[in-house]
Formats: structure tokens, C-alpha cells, sequence
């Protein structure tokens, strides 16, 4: 079957005469992702071919993994699903593990009793495709379609010889020769996620940010169960919106709102259950909460998060652990994980050797003379130093392949003082905040290199000292 796009008109009249109950059940909570799941249940029909390929694009948390996995258990699909956000990815690194975490991950949901160890080794590609066609002929693929979601695809990027592997994901159904479709997930486009390729592009789902109405429903669905009268769902409704008010402009991130909802209800209520107020004193409560409110802004995105195996995109955090333990024991987001080890590498490196570490193509002569040079004293004797923030978001940007101008820096900001308040920056109080930002990273060694190893950077290879 070719990877080129399908009819945009089919795929909506064949979902609305087919099964318009399944898709009612499907969008229950989720109206505002009805197109994406008609276009979904139309690629997915058990009576047609799977395509190759499909790929689910758009800002983080906007339904991406929710959507597709409610499909396809809800439509009883057969099906495998792995974050590639939990494997142990380094830049430079093989193939191997990917390879050994995707077979392993579809062994998994075949019955126990047609189960059968294949022991092959997987070093290359073409090792990797053979055992998934053994696994996936037992399982009789031949006649019925099996699907594999690979959730935060743009992961792999760093891996050596990404330009072999996506290639061999984006073909899986051709190389196999049975009707196994790729489900990717990424929160880049597929054009930068694969570059120019020459293999047919898959079919693209696109997930547009919420929009305010669409969170309010969404949050409010998730109103405490109980008799009492501060959580009927006209009240809590009324709640979302004035947090809604404070944090739409800094995040539609619907995990983050979810915690910011959860986290201050109560204090919300506080008035009521005191006798102060009454749940139709909107005024009192909302001179109560706001200061706690925006005071909760400076610390968006850093909260504690699950780990990335213990969580999907469309499943809402059990729980947050404090964040005043050891940094080594929370979970940052993937931004704050990237911008502090950018802090660290700002902080023990001068910025004399920032052309050499993170301009792409800098000459093989500077990068000698560079590496013959003996200092006197070593950098990171010498540090921390103070960094602008300006050279900060530049480093950011190289190390994350973050292109400039995509409307990351007010959020960038935003982590910035959330990390001063977490103790791991520090700003330059002889400079001016507003004009001339400057700031001191206050992690250590051990602390950047966990958190550079958890990105799939190599922090050697971007330091001044170790570097070579």
C-alpha cells in the first residue's frame, strides 16, 4: 500500500455511516478531538488495509497518546504501544536497544501460548525485521492487522544512524509484507522530525492547542464525586475558569493545569468551610486565591513528574512528589532537564569555546587549536560563572534542536525563575534583571550529568575540561 495521503473527504462520510455510537463513546470527553478521531477510525478500519504509516503531530499534552490508545482498545485493535521516551537513549548510540525494546515490547501483547523466543541478534535492521515478521506470522498478521505506537518519536533523533532507522519504521509494512501499520507521535512536524527522506511521507494527524472553552470542559469533568455543595460542577466550573485566568497565557498543557487545578482547590474553599464566605462570594474567593495563584506561575513546568513509562499523554498525574527532595530524585520536564544542563555547561565553560562545542560547523583547525591548549588552571576550578540569558537560550537551543523564534522563549523565562526559586540557578543581583540577565548555575557535576544522560546527551562532550 503507498504512503500517499487518503482522500480528506472519505475518511469523515466513512466513519459517520459506519459506527457513529463508537465514535459518540469515543469523544464523550473529548469533543474537541472528534475530527482526529474520524480521520483515525477511517485510516483503522478492520475491513480495509492499514496504511503504512501515520503520524500524530502537536504541542505537548494536546491528546495525541490519549487519542489513539482510547481508539484502538476501545475499537479492539490489536495492538503494541511503547514510549520512547523510557529507553535509555544516548546520542551517538545503536540501534540495538531500540530494536531489542520494539520486539520485546510486541512479544508482549501476543497470547503466552503462541509465544516463541527468537533468537536472533539485534544488530542490524535487517536481523530486527526478520524476527518481527516470525512473531507477527505466528500471531497470524497475515490476516488480521496489528498496529505499533511509538510515542515520543523525535527521541530517537540523537541515535547514530537515526537515518537508517526511521527509514526502516516509516516501511515496516513493506519490509514485512503483512498489514502492520507505524502509529508515530512526536510534537514536531514530520518534516523536521525525518528531514528529506526518500521514503513516501506518512498520513498526518494534526492536534491543535486547546482552546480555553475546550480546557474548561475538559478540567471540569474531572470534578470531585461528592454531596458537597463546593464541588457541584457550576461551581467548579466557575473554579477553572478564574485559574484558567491566570495560567492560559503561560501553558494549555493540560497535565500542568490539571496539578494547578487539584493543588489549589481546597485553599479555594478555605473561605467557605470557615465561614467567611459563600460559594456565591466569587469577589472574596477570588481575592483569597489569586496571590497563590500567580505564585504557582513561577513554578509551571517544574513540578514533579511520573516517569515517562508510568504515564501517557492522555492519562492525568495519581500524584507529585515534594520538590524540595534531592534533584536526583524528581523528574523535571524535558525543558528544565535541558535548560539547567545548558546552565551548567554556560556556567564551567567560557564563552570563547561556545563556537567550538555548539557551532556546527566550525573549522577542524580551531577545533585543534582549541584542543592543544593548556590551561594553567582548570575551568571547572574556576567555576561557576555567571552566564547572560541570552547565551543560555542559544546553548538551549543547540543542545534541544529548538529552533529560534518558535515562541519558546516567554516559557524558557518562565523555567528560569522557577529554577531560581528551586535553588539551582541564581541570578546576578549586580545586574539588571529586567535588562541585563545574568545567572549562576548552582548544580553540580553529578546532578548535570544524570540529568544530560536522561536527554541522551554526552555533558564530556560539551565541557571545556573533559572534552579533549
Amino acid at each position: 500500500m503507498s504512503g500517499d495521503p487518503l482522500p480528506a473527504a472519505k475518511p469523515t462520510a466513512v466513519v459517520v455511516d459506519r459506527d457513529k455510537e463508537t465514535l459518540t463513546r469515543l469523544t464523550e470527553k473529548t469533543k474537541s478531538r472528534s475530527e482526529q478521531f474520524k480521520l483515525l477510525m477511517a485510516y483503522f478500519n478492520p475491513d480495509d488495509p492499514f496504511p503504512p504509516t501515520v503520524f500524530l503531530t502537536g504541542p505537548p499534552s494536546s491528546g495525541k497518546t490519549h487519542v489513539i490508545t482510547h481508539l484502538l482498545r476501545r475499537c479492539r485493535i490489536k495492538h503494541c504501544y511503547l514510549n520512547c521516551s523510557s529507553l535509555n537513549i544516548k546520542k551517538g548510540g545503536p540501534l540495538e536497544p531500540v530494536f531489542d525494546s520494539l520486539l520485546a515490547t510486541v512479544k508482549a501483547v501476543l497470547p503466552a501460548s503462541r509465544k516463541r523466543e527468537v533468537d536472533f541478534k539485534m544488530d542490524s535492521p535487517g536481523e530486527f525485521v526478520r524476527a518481527l515478521k516470525i512473531l507477527l506470522r505466528e500471531h497470524d498478521m497475515e490476516s488480521e492487522g496489528f498496529i505499533i505506537v511509538l510515542d515520543a518519536l523525535d527521541v530517537l533523533r540523537p541515535l547514530a544512524d537515526s537515518d537508517i532507522l526511521f527509514p526502516v519504521l516509516f516501511r515496516l509494512q513493506e519490509l514485512l509484507g503483512l498489514n502492520v501499520s507505524m502509529v508515530g507521535i512526536s510534537h514536531l512536524p514530520v518534516d523536521r522530525l525525518i528531514g528529506s527522506r526518500s521514503f513516501p511521507l506518512p498520513l498526518c494527524v494534526t492536534f491543535p492547542q486547546y482552546k480555553n472553552e475546550e480546557l474548561i470542559s475538559i478540567l471540569s469533568s474531572f470534578h470531585p464525586p461528592t454531596e458537597d455543595e463546593f464541588y457541584s460542577e457550576q461551581f467548579y466550573s466557575t473554579y477553572i475558569r478564574l485559574v484558567l485566568s491566570v495560567f492560559y497565557n503561560a501553558t494549555r498543557d493540560i497535565q500542568e493545569l490539571y496539578f494547578m487545578v487539584q493543588k489549589h482547590y481546597r485553599q479555594f474553599c478555605e473561605p467557605i468551610r470557615a465561614g467567611e464566605a459563600k460559594s456565591s462570594d466569587l469577589g472574596k474567593l477570588w481575592k483569597h486565591i489569586e496571590p497563590r495563584l500567580k505564585d504557582s506561575l513561577k513554578s509551571i513546568y517544574l513540578r514533579i513528574r511520573a516517569p515517562p513509562e508510568e504515564r501517557t499523554e492522555g492519562s492525568l498525574p495519581q500524584s507529585t512528589f515534594d520538590v524540595s527532595k534531592d534533584i536526583l530524585s524528581q523528574c523535571l520536564s524535558r525543558e528544565a532537564k535541558f535548560l539547567l544542563v545548558s546552565a551548567y555547561l554556560a556556567s564551567y565553560n567560557p564563552s570563547s569555546t561556545d563556537s567550538k562545542f555548539f557551532v556546527k560547523l566550525s573549522s577542524k583547525r580551531k577545533k585543534s587549536l582549541a584542543s592543544t591548549r593548556k590551561d594553567k588552571k582548570l575551568q571547572i576550578l574556576s567555576g561557576p560563572r555567571s552566564f547572560p540569558l541570552n547565551r543560555l537560550l542559544a546553548i538551549y537551543r543547540v543542545l534541544s534542536e529548538t529552533k529560534e523564534g518558535e515562541n519558546w522563549d516567554g516559557l524558557l523565562q518562565i523555567q528560569v525563575a522557577s529554577l531560581c526559586d528551586l535553588g539551582l540557578l541564581q541570578p546576578d543581583n549586580d545586574n539588571d534583571l529586567l535588562t541585563k540577565p545574568q545567572y549562576t548555575c548552582l548544580a553540580n557535576y553529578h546532578t548535570a550529568h544524570v540529568l544530560s544522560m536522561s536527554v541522551g546527551i554526552q555533558l564530556e562532550n560539551y565541557l571545556a575540561d573533559l572534552s579533549g
